[in-house]
């Protein structure tokens, strides 16, 4: 008989896994030319009027993504694997061995006189996954996704099988690829979750003492960097679709976040490191709270003038005290 049979959530797990480590690889690219970009910005903003220098600190951002293609070819391979395994998922949720390949005659070597593991059956090809999804699975996926789901298969094939000197993979659609699966193999405005839960479960997190956790939630000071990066570099309608997030709709810092993760370093670093992730809710002129993307939570909010003459804000935390537009303390 066939035995350690996976489930539909072994694959999903696995799945979705995949897919956080190729983030982890494009995030932190990103991250990396935005602090070289705030290094630059505020150690030779005042030579900015010298046209020689200015130009000698042009960041060479073109330079800097072309020689980070091999890396972001791995996680486009991550990203399909990663793929693969929720529409495994899926499918195995309905019977696991609707996964095999083959007839019997292709079965492993004398399958019907020993135990034999599932592992060592083969499974049915990547390029027939969403016809067998779409056959068996109730809520069929569209055929734009099935277009994109091909268009990665055939990049990561190039990418496996030989070396394609033209080839060019951009960071923007990576992240879209990623919030695309997501999004109909996960569940929608579902990926900011699933990567808290990545972090919380990283190799590293065994290094830090729960004194310091507590102290310092550094969990959600690495998840509202990566999502006020990405919320940068979207259009307004992908925020929408992958975060319910409305792009054009003014942003604040949370009282939470600002609390848990970022009152010490905001202190010693400046306002530049202090992502606004949190929006009036509802979005009105007398609304008194303000939920977090990052952390979910609702958090209720002051409706004064800030004190600060430069600043237009009126949405004031009143346990610091502090303006949530422009994160200055009030005066008294």
């Amino acid at each position: 008989m066939i035995v350690d049979v996976p489930t539909g959530d072994d694959f999903k797990a696995a799945g979705i896994d995949f897919l956080n480590l190729a983030w982890d690889i494009i995030i932190s690219l990103l991250i990396k030319l935005k602090e070289a970009q705030d290094f630059y910005e505020e150690y030779y903003a005042d030579e900015d009027e010298n046209e020689e220098i200015s130009n000698y600190y042009n960041l060479p951002s073109d330079e800097y993504w072309k020689k980070a293609q091999r890396h972001l070819s791995t996680a486009l391979s991550l990203t399909q694997q990663g793929s693969e395994f929720l529409l495994k998922g899926h499918i195995a949720t309905v019977s696991p061995y609707l996964l095999l390949s083959g007839d019997p005659n292709n079965y492993p070597s004398k399958s019907h006189e020993r135990d034999v593991r599932f592992s060592e059956f083969k499974t049915i090809d990547a390029q027939d996954l969403i016809r067998a999804y779409n056959t068996v699975v109730s809520c069929r996926l569209p055929e734009d996704f099935k277009n994109k789901f091909e268009h990665i298969r055939s990049k990561r094939n190039t990418i496996m099988h030989t070396v394609d000197l033209n080839l060019s993979i951009e960071i923007t659609n990576l992240f879209i690829e990623i919030l695309e699966i997501s999004h109909y193999l996960i569940s929608p405005h579902s990926w900011i979750k699933y990567r808290k839960d990545f972090i919380e479960k990283e190799p590293d997190s065994v290094l830090y003492q729960q004194a310091e956790l507590t102290e310092y939630n550094k969990i959600i000071y690495i998840l509202s960097r990566e999502v006020n990066l990405l919320i940068g570099i979207l259009k307004p309608a992908e925020t929408r679709k992958y975060f319910n997030f409305d792009k054009k709709q003014r942003r604040y810092i949370c009282p939470y976040c600002y609390d848990c993760a970022f009152r010490k370093t905001y202190l010693e670093e400046g306002s530049y490191e202090m992502p606004r992730l949190a929006q009036l809710l509802p979005n009105e002129s007398a609304s008194t709270s303000v939920y977090c993307l990052v952390c979910s939570q609702t958090s209720e909010v002051l409706r004064e003038d800030c004190s600060n003459n430069n600043c237009r804000g009126n949405v004031i935390d009143e346990g610091y005290g502090i303006c949530l537009t422009c994160g200055e303390e009030l005066e008294d």
